[in-house]
């Protein structure tokens, strides 16, 4: 037969819960991992700002 309604309700509330404790565990994660993560971008906008530069520079040469 079919189940009870609270039964695939109390199901949804649980499912609903570890999807919040998963998220809040991947969001710690994230958060801890930030500042380094934006010392690694910067550094790899640096290298490639200074790759534009040496290309025009090179560019520049020729002409």
């Amino acid at each position: 037969g079919l189940p009870r309604h609270s039964a695939v309700m109390e199901r949804l509330r649980r499912r609903i819960e570890l999807c919040r404790r998963h998220h809040s565990t991947c969001e710690a994660r994230y958060e801890a991992v930030s500042p380094e993560r934006l010392e690694l971008e910067r550094q790899h906008t640096f290298a490639l700002h200074q790759r534009c530069i040496q290309a025009k520079a090179k560019r520049a040469g020729k002409h």
